[in-house]
């Protein structure tokens, strides 16, 4: 789809709203010994044929802040998928398997540049453009 050059693709809204969620959604980190401090550690996976990306971490119930490795769940792909769903942390990116994938690997924690903008071109001129 093309977009003239006022517009912008929905998808770039989608994911900056994405990224905007995954850098707000823990306001603390869990630090593990020999690991760097972590929120999310996101997974991507491809699930009936929808790309998901979606935390591997999560603060146990009543965690209001504590680091300690002991107040978070560490848990594989398909439970996290789970654990994620429940609470609403489900990051859907459709068919669009690059930048879900990009995501994962953390192209949210920086500018939103580094996520796919889409196509954002002017619409190809008309031929009565070209009379005028």
């Amino acid at each position: 789809m093309r977009y003239r050059s006022d517009q912008v693709d929905p998808r770039k809204k989608k994911y900056q709203k994405y990224a905007e969620t995954a850098r707000t959604m823990r306001p603390f980190t869990m630090n593990e010994t020999g690991s760097e401090p972590s929120t999310v550690r996101m997974a991507t996976e491809v699930i009936d044929g929808k790309w998901y990306s979606y935390p591997t971490i999560f603060p146990k119930e009543g965690n209001t802040g504590s680091s300690d490795p002991n107040d978070w769940l560490v848990l594989d792909e398909y439970e996290a998928f789970e654990e994620a769903r429940k609470r609403g942390e489900l990051f859907e990116f459709g068919e669009d398997k690059e930048s879900a994938l990009l995501f994962g690997e953390g192209a949210w924690k920086g500018p939103y540049k580094d996520m796919p903008q889409g196509r954002i071109k002017p619409y190809r001129k008309t031929p009565l453009d070209y009379l005028r």
